[in-house]
């Protein structure tokens, strides 16, 4: 009965992804907030409760494939990726915060897919769209003024969002923008493979501006103007795209350390466990996550992914007036509020334009909370991450609105700039950027890995201001045994530090401040990397022999480090006639073969590597042999 029960789960699954796939060109789509057309609203308040709605399934556009996210009992290897070609799908994306792959499979083969007793899961590649319908009154409006200027408390410097990274997860960004284009760090784009995120539509420009436009006098000015700006673009040129693009981009931003995302952009309909574990451990990692609630309106739960995720900051909309935009998306898990009724901010080609939607509301606390991160705030309760101390003081700071406390409207309350760096200020005794600092001598955090080829690259966060270096170990198994060993020590403010030529296997990282005098701080959070050698799977080359009496010796160049072993063939005329023959199999690393009693004549030899799976590369070069004794 176990059984039974186990296999009709597994075949609901994917009876419920084919269905899932007929919304994935309507209400499903992520939309940016901002756009205007209506999300579909929900009949019933339902917090929390994710069920992926049955509606009757259309195919797209060849009536042949889906988009799907493949979710892996373990981190998927190559071969494990075969269940997905072998049912004549494509792969798309694959990622490193969870262990699926984006594919595209044809429907008639979802069935036998979920057979493979590698997969766990495989759910939709639901679509998002931006969220905006549509005089920087809302950067004004929420404080940034007094920021700016260093004027919201005595003796303060100003906060910009100095060093902080922010990465705008959107239609891309217009980066030589003149407002922008000396803030834009990098990026990369998600639909088109390439590191040009150059925006194709207008919303994701409209989103940078609000956050980083610079102070200069003209035009307008964003709520962090100093920070460091990413482009991720994850929307097309429509303003849609799907999941799976904004799942790579999350790995991205990881990748290279980012501190705030903002995400523009949703989907009413639920996108997936897949999905919703990449945004768990995004948050987990470090990452500050902003999204737009929605623009379906008010209703007793309208907010849509990744809004509606416990790991992202849900942001709804006001007016001029403070009151609710009437597009604004409500429901319990809206968190705050912001500007994002006729928001006046950048346009693709050096222009400008009024723009509505909770699209334009969330870049607003996204800008907040790099300001939060520029003044100085601190790891309160010591867990390592600073995200959810920016998130408190988001909420505790934040101007209640409508009813008295939290609400379904504006959840705290609309964000408020020089509260919540005032607060910060006084924690710190004079803030992150003013006067003389008091001496820190804390230890590094976010300490992150990743690999390339045999290179180990390391980042951190520097959290002291009077170390003389920093101090990295390097455990690894010998026998079974782990063993660290001081692989590197730093000079000070260092964040980053690389290892080449590094050996396949497994190895495990630490990091701690030191000083001069030989004190140190604790040993940072610890990270695993693991180096592995790619399979190589190419003909053999350089085939050579040699013949003594009536003995051939040959020997090979073996290009592959996958192969069961090597086949070799001999071709000899006889009987009018060349016959080939397999004379040989061997084992795997073996680049020699001899033959012995073989017989006066012209013969001609090739060799080839096998796998144990029954692939072949292609033949080597053809080597003459001639046996005369």
């Amino acid at each position: 009965m176990k059984n039974n029960s186990y296999q009709s789960n597994r075949i609901f699954i994917a009876t419920a992804a084919i269905l899932m796939f007929g919304i994935l060109f309507g209400s499903s789509s992520v939309m940016a907030l901002g756009q205007g057309k209506p999300q579909n609203k929900k009949s019933k308040s339902a917090k929390k409760k994710e069920k992926s709605p049955q509606k009757k399934a259309k195919p797209d556009a060849k009536g042949e494939t889906i988009r799907v996210i493949v979710g892996f009992r373990d981190c998927p290897c190559e071969d494990d990726l075969d269940c997905i070609k072998c049912c004549g799908g494509k792969i798309n994306k694959r990622f490193k915060l969870i262990p699926a792959v984006a594919a595209s499979v044809p429907v008639s083969e979802l069935a036998h897919l979920l057979d493979d007793p590698r997969v766990l899961i495989c759910e939709p590649d639901t679509e998002v769209h931006a969220h905006d319908i549509g005089q920087t009154w809302g950067v004004s409006r929420i404080g940034c003024g007094p920021v700016h200027a260093g004027t919201f408390a005595a003796n303060a410097m100003p906060v910009r969002g100095d060093n902080v990274k922010v990465a705008v997860l959107d239609t891309g960004v217009d980066y030589t923008h003149p407002e922008i284009s000396g803030i834009y760090k990098g990026g990369y784009d998600f639909v088109n493979n390439d590191s040009q995120p150059y925006d194709d539509h207008y919303h994701g420009t409209h989103c940078a501006g609000t956050i980083g436009a610079k102070r200069d006098g003209s035009g307008v000015v964003g709520v962090s103007p100093n920070v460091d700006l990413y482009a991720c673009k994850v929307l097309s040129s429509s303003g849609g795209g799907n999941f799976s693009w904004v799942i790579a981009a999350l790995d991205w931003c990881i990748d290279h350390d980012i501190d705030v995302v903002s995400l523009s952009l949703g989907s009413s309909s639920y996108p997936g466990s897949q999905v919703r574990a990449a945004f768990d451990r995004a948050y987990d990692a470090g990452l500050v996550i902003v999204s737009s609630a929605g623009n379906t309106g008010a209703g007793s739960d309208t907010v849509g992914y990744p809004a509606k995720f416990s790991t992202v900051i849900a942001v709804g909309s006001t007016t001029s007036s403070n009151s609710r935009s009437s597009f604004s998306s409500t429901g319990p898990d809206v968190e705050i509020a912001a500007p994002g009724s006729s928001i006046l901010s950048l346009h693709p080609g050096g222009k400008y334009a009024y723009r509505s939607g909770t699209s334009m509301a969330c870049p607003h606390v996204a800008g907040v909370a790099a300001l939060l991160i520029s003044a100085g705030i601190t790891d309160s309760n010591s867990d390592g991450f600073i995200n959810d101390d920016v998130r408190t003081a988001l909420a505790l700071t934040a101007t209640d609105l409508g009813s008295s406390g939290r609400d379904h409207y504006y959840g705290y309350g609309l964000v408020d700039a020089e509260l919540a760096v005032l607060t910060v200020y006084e924690e710190n005794g004079g803030g992150g950027n003013g006067g003389n600092p008091p001496s820190v001598f804390n230890s590094p955090t976010k300490l992150f890995a990743t690999s390339a080829g045999s290179t180990v690259s390391l980042s951190w966060e520097d959290n002291s201001n009077i170390e003389s270096g920093f101090q990295i170990v390097r455990g690894h198994y010998e026998g079974d045994k782990l063993k660290w060993y001081i692989v590197k020590t730093t000079g000070p403010d260092a964040t980053t530090a690389d290892f080449t030529g590094m050996a396949d296997g497994t190895y495990f990282y630490n990091v701690r401040a030191i000083k001069a005098d030989g004190e140190r701080t604790s040993w940072s959070n610890q990270v695993r990397v693991t180096i592995e050698e790619p399979p190589v799977f190419t003909a053999p080359t350089q085939l050579t022999g040699s013949t003594s009496g009536s003995s051939v010796s040959l020997s090979w160049d073996d290009n592959c480090n996958c192969e069961s072993g090597f086949q070799i063939v001999r071709g000899h005329y006889a009987n009018s006639k060349w016959n080939w023959y397999i004379v040989k199999s061997t084992g795997a690393n073996v680049t020699t073969a001899s033959f012995s009693g073989v017989a006066d004549g012209r013969y001609y030899y090739h060799v080839r590597g096998i796998k144990a799976n029954g692939e072949k590369t292609s033949w080597s070069n053809q080597l003459k042999i001639i046996v005369d004794r």
